[in-house]
């Protein structure tokens, strides 16, 4: 049997004055936990553990909070206290607080390893500081260790975005550091799983310069001016603030990876939630509550097949979502704490703007068949019936790019970006076509070189041409080198839009016209 015990306090001070410590003193340090979860910051979540720590043998973990979720409910401030018990098998915790996050997430998974036959598997609950820790560098360091953990938690939180975070473990607080819980499968069910409500609109862009979790920029502009040219020099102005509401989403095996704006650099730049590699397609997004009810259903069902909960919350909801944050919370009408974070363990990565949250239950109960339910979708007021409107348009989009892609051309766009003229996009089917990926145009890594050395200067007084605005557009036919050294013939339609600030350039592979003609003139 497992079992939670949730308490909430104003501050450390009605804590150590109100809690009943006898309450405790029967627990098996092994069998349990102590959660505790501080949105009055470092200074008070360090009172906290040294309080239990000194009155009990219980292991205690925990770390600094945006705001606290206690029994389905929403706390800007105060002090959560959980405690976890199970009857069977061992609660085991870890930590590591080296300045390699990579090595963190080795030493945490190598401890709990020895702990796991070879096919066993665990439940790891992962808390790490907010503000140093690369969440994805301590992942890839456990799953370098072993594939057999599920991995959920939370990244610590602060009311202030530019203060110091921390983790506890026992009466030990750092600022950068990762905290692990585990608990094995055998001993408990569980299930994890996520909600996110922010929509992606518009089509791909390729980030075409990063650094980690700086982009530098996206489709050659500059990151702040790719943000003022889709959504306005309002929201590029007010970046970070509006970043929230407007992340980069990526998808990795389908699960949606949201980046939010968390600094604006002098250069231009924008330092992101999480890591966003170059080369990364992202799409823009926008707050949505389509499909809420029907994903809020799939948690009314989890509820009701295990004994409590731990919630993991983006800190980024309560400031879009509002008073819906509070109606979500009320899902889990069985014990439940958490906190709002600055970003969510999930499996193998690190998500940002969800609801992400782990139910536990007893092992030995029959697991509950989930239906399938069909329900009807309700409308939302404007936000509802905008955010439809941008899945229609990405929708269209995706249709445009599929009829592209499967039409025998390939297409260019170039445009003008600081009187220099750079690729913003290239269809898929440029590489059965020329060879190259989409990518390796929009990186600029595809360039004259690829063209047959006797067409080149063809080429070049077309291009002149163009750039003198001397024609609006016009056809060329020239030859080709793929990367396997085959040549091919291309016939390419070039469109001058806007006085040569935008190209427009499509590819048709006409070698097998050419063939036959040469054959035709040779009898």
């Amino acid at each position: 049997m497992i079992k939670m015990k949730n308490f909430s306090f104003k501050d450390a001070r009605e804590l150590i004055k109100d809690f009943q410590i006898e309450k405790i003193a029967f627990l098996t340090p092994e069998k349990s936990v102590i959660f505790i979860f501080c949105a009055n910051g470092i200074e008070e979540l360090q009172k906290v553990g040294r309080f239990f720590r000194e009155n009990t043998k219980t292991q205690v973990v925990g770390c600094t909070t945006a705001g606290n979720i206690f029994n389905s409910k929403l706390y800007e401030e105060g002090i959560v206290v959980s405690i976890l018990e199970i009857e069977e098998g061992v609660i085991s915790l870890a930590y590591a607080d080296e300045k390699d996050d990579y090595l963190n997430g080795k030493i945490v998974a190598s401890s709990f390893s020895k702990l796991l036959n070879e096919n066993e598997t665990a439940l790891l609950i992962l808390l790490t500081d907010g503000t140093y820790t690369e969440g994805e560098e301590v992942l890839r360091g456990i799953f370098e260790v072993s594939n057999n953990f599920s991995v959920v938690g939370g990244k610590a939180g602060n009311k202030n975005i530019l203060s110091e975070t921390a983790v506890l473990i026992n009466d030990k607080v750092t600022t950068h550091g990762t905290v692990g819980v585990l608990l094995k499968e055998k001993d408990v069910k569980y299930k994890p799983d996520f909600l996110f409500d922010w929509k992606e609109i518009g089509r791909e862009y390729l980030v075409t310069k990063s650094r980690k979790n700086r982009v530098f920029s996206i489709n050659h502009l500059p990151a702040v001016e790719f943000y003022r040219k889709y959504l306005g020099n309002e929201v590029a102005k007010e970046l970070p603030v509006t970043g929230i509401e407007y992340p980069l989403i990526f998808r990795e095996k389908n699960i949606p990876i949201a980046r939010a704006c968390i600094k604006k650099h002098k250069d231009g730049s924008l330092s992101f939630s999480g890591n966003v590699p170059e080369g990364t397609k992202v799409r823009l997004g926008c707050g949505s509550l389509r499909d809420k009810d029907k994903y809020l259903s799939k948690f009314h069902e989890l509820a009701s097949s295990f004994h409590c909960f731990f919630i993991f919350s983006c800190t980024a909801r309560k400031t879009f979502l509002g008073d819906i944050v509070k109606e979500e919370l009320k899902v889990f009408n069985v014990p439940n704490c958490g906190f709002f974070t600055f970003g969510e363990y999930f499996s193998k990565y690190l998500l940002n703007e969800t609801l992400t949250v782990v139910g536990l239950g007893d092992r030995k109960k029959e697991e509950k068949e989930i239906g399938e339910k069909k329900e009807e979708e309700k409308k939302k007021g404007i936000l509802h019936s905008l955010t439809h409107l941008i899945a229609e348009i990405s929708k269209e989009y995706d249709q445009l790019k599929d009829a592209i892609n499967n039409s025998g051309f390939g297409l260019l766009i170039l445009n003008e970006v600081k009187g220099k003229r750079v690729c913003v996009f290239a269809s898929e089917s440029l590489k059965e076509i020329l060879g190259y990926d989409s990518e390796d145009f929009i990186l600029g890594k595809v360039n004259y070189s690829i063209i047959h050395p006797a067409d080149r200067n063809k080429i070049k007084m077309m291009r002149d041409k163009l750039i003198n605005s001397k024609v609006a557009s016009t056809r060329i036919d020239y030859r080709i080198i793929l990367p396997n050294q085959e040549q091919r013939w291309i016939r390419s339609y070039v469109k001058v839009i806007e006085k040569g600030k935008e190209v427009i350039l499509s590819f048709e592979d006409i070698t097998d016209k050419k063939v036959s003609e040469e054959r035709r003139f040779s009898t």
